[in-house]
């Protein structure tokens, strides 16, 4: 008579299983973090190919996420900034540098033009490749704000009329060059002061007090004052 028999091995698997279950609800999270995320974000290989863009990425360079996969960052980076990032990537990659912040310009897919603030640092995948993290923020507004502002400023500085500008404890702040001109006073000596030092006593008082009640109610004043340089003269 021959005796027949199966062995039945058991292995406990239930931690792995936990850790499986963590691996995939990180991994969820991490996706909904990159997808829903309010700047761009883009994984870069070192050769400079796109290897995955989340939608904020698509929308501020104008381009869908089928246009940019696979194609190179220089292909759609303004010919006039490409020097700006490639010094940086070369120190990043041989460790010299941890990351790099940049502002420049993409061309859109409509021909248009946008400024990003991107930042770039070096991330290391499975099997120990390597590549590329890099964060865009779209900077247009501030971009157009400040050439607003560098406009307005120079508009100021070059007028021919003398402009002052005092905080509300009657402070000079900033003076523009037809003032220093007329008055005689450097820059130095009027910051800080308040613009009492050019009365020469011929305006009326009352002049003043009208000025300042209508100034600090937001009102605009208009009027005459009779000033002194200052070397003495009116």
């Amino acid at each position: 008579q021959q005796l027949v028999g199966a062995a039945v091995t058991f292995v406990d698997i239930t931690v792995r299983r936990l850790m499986e279950e963590q691996l995939r609800a990180s991994e969820q999270r991490f996706q909904a973090i990159f997808e829903q995320a309010a700047v761009g974000i883009a994984r870069v290989a070192l050769d400079g190919r796109w290897l995955e863009v989340n939608q904020c990425t698509c929308d501020i360079l104008g381009y869908t996420r089928e246009q940019l996969i696979g194609r190179n960052f220089r292909d759609v980076t303004h010919p006039d900034d490409l020097h700006l990032s490639d010094g940086h990537i070369n120190r990043v990659v041989s460790g010299e540098l941890p990351s790099f912040v940049v502002e420049k310009r993409y061309v859109k897919g409509d021909g248009g033009v946008t400024w990003a603030k991107v930042t770039v640092s070096l991330a290391q995948g499975e099997r120990g490749a390597q590549y590329f993290i890099c964060v865009l923020q779209d900077i247009n507004q501030s971009r157009h704000n400040d050439e607003l502002l560098r406009k307005l400023s120079q508009a100021v500085e070059q007028s021919p009329e003398s402009i002052v500008i005092t905080n509300l404890n009657a402070e000079v702040e900033y003076a523009n060059e037809a003032f220093l001109r007329t008055s005689g006073y450097s820059l130095a000596e009027a910051l800080g002061h308040n613009p009492r030092i050019l009365q020469s006593g011929k305006t009326p008082p009352e002049t003043y007090d009208q000025m300042w009640a209508a100034v600090t109610e937001g009102r605009p004043w208009r009027g005459e004052f009779v000033n002194r340089r200052k070397d003495g003269t009116e």
